[in-house]
């Protein structure tokens, strides 16, 4: 499998490599409905547009509230790639009598799931059944990954006619943008973002919304979402806090550029530092990384700095300093980004190279350390802007703790 993945890599990058003369291919051309199909033969669908853009081509997503371009897009004959960058995924699709064919494809975890495409025009309006349930409002959600396990949640959806929106926020991050439409008494939310398909598919039932949540075609979770006015997310994780410890921070790993990175070190002395667990291949913390760029915009403070402490999953280093480097360069990421393990995202195993965070819980992962160089918080996960008031929330605590931190002498 492995020769099977370094072949495609190969052909995926000769492809890029080559350009198409500008008004070839004009099939591909246009406004595409995509269907990602996971398990149960259930779908995904979401709007993506082609077009080209000069000599290359480009496609746009069309993800509820926000739009997302990849420019990463070749064509050869009648296939297509799309590169999802920076995220680890790739679309590659066929076109025949009208219709695009292939695969979502994550290289690094050889994971495929299947893919297909007609355009625009081609779709019927959808005629679905008249809502009989109200599902706007906070939920407390429960999924079930395996039995006597529970991960609580809270789902906040607005329902307009039969339209909805929302997000699903839990203690390692938000699900980002969904949406979807109610039809009698079921849901159906999804989103599909360049890295996470997600679909939720639930009916209303006398304990609530049951249903099950498919991540690409294999992951089906159950869940259970109750409307019940006493359960507050922020409270249960105030209950619930990461472990704790008093192991000094200290670490050394190699940044982009090729340099040496250590903690403690006079260059960090009597700073107040931000160190940003993350990984290229996780939305949340690209939507994390943005907010952190424009806060150090808006605050540009000499004894104020962010590190990055990437976690990847790609097989080899080589791999996955290609990744962290794309990113730092397509984001113009101004801060330093060190790699501090490949190979595996394991939470368990980052916890031992880690070992002064006390508890790994999410990616992404906040650690603010005061000018002393002590871990003044832990902050698991990021409410990202898909959460609204949960995000303006994050903001507003954020920027008081560092000002708090950068007034200490």
């Amino acid at each position: 499998m492995m020769k099977k993945a370094l072949l495609y890599s190969l052909i995926f990058g000769a492809v890029l490599g080559c350009k198409n003369p500008s008004g070839l291919h004009d099939q591909f051309k246009g406004a595409w409905l995509g269907s990602l199909t996971v398990k149960d033969g259930n779908k995904i669908d979401f709007s993506m547009e082609i077009k080209p853009l000069g000599d290359q081509w480009q496609m746009t997503l069309y993800n509820d509230r926000e739009t997302i371009v990849y420019d990463q897009v070749r064509i050869e004959g009648d296939s297509l790639w799309i590169a999802l960058a920076p995220y680890d995924a790739v679309i590659k699709a066929k076109y025949e009598r009208g219709v695009l064919t292939g695969v979502y494809h994550k290289e690094d975890l050889n994971r495929s799931t299947p893919f297909s495409a007609v355009p625009q025009s081609y779709v019927a309006e959808r005629s679905i059944t008249a809502p009989s349930i109200q599902v706007g409002g906070s939920w407390k959600a429960e999924f079930y990954p395996k039995e006597g396990v529970i991960d609580r949640a809270q789902a906040d959806l607005v329902q307009v006619g039969s339209q909805v929106s929302g997000t699903v926020r839990t203690p390692t991050g938000d699900y980002r943008y969904l949406s979807g439409y109610v039809f009698g008494d079921s849901l159906r939310l999804s989103t599909f973002d360049g890295a996470h398909p997600y679909l939720f598919l639930a009916k209303n039932t006398d304990r609530g919304l049951a249903g099950q949540f498919y991540y690409e075609n294999h992951m089906q979770t159950p869940f259970l979402w109750t409307q019940d006015e006493a359960f507050s997310l922020d409270q249960w994780m105030e209950e619930h806090p990461s472990a704790s410890t008093d192991v000094p921070v200290s670490f050394a790993f190699k940044d982009t550029e090729g340099d040496l990175i250590n903690y403690p070190d006079p260059v960090w002395e009597n700073k107040v530092v931000v160190l940003q667990v993350m990984g290229s291949w996780c939305p949340n913390c690209l939507d994390e990384t943005k907010f952190l760029m424009d806060y150090l915009k808006n605050n540009n403070h000499p004894d104020l700095a962010v590190i990055a402490l990437a976690v990847e999953y790609a097989p080899t280093e080589e791999r996955a300093w290609q990744r962290l480097k794309n990113l730092k360069k397509r984001f113009s990421i101004p801060y330093t980004v060190t790699l501090a393990q490949f190979g595996t995202s394991d939470k368990v195993k980052a916890q031992t190279i880690l070992p002064f965070i006390g508890e790994i819980k999410s990616y992404p992962t906040l650690v603010i350390l005061d000018r002393q160089g002590k871990v003044y918080e832990v902050h698991s996960g990021f409410d990202g802007p898909a959460t609204g008031a949960a995000h303006d929330r994050f903001k507003q605590e954020f920027d008081q703790k560092i000002k708090e931190l950068l007034s200490r002498n």
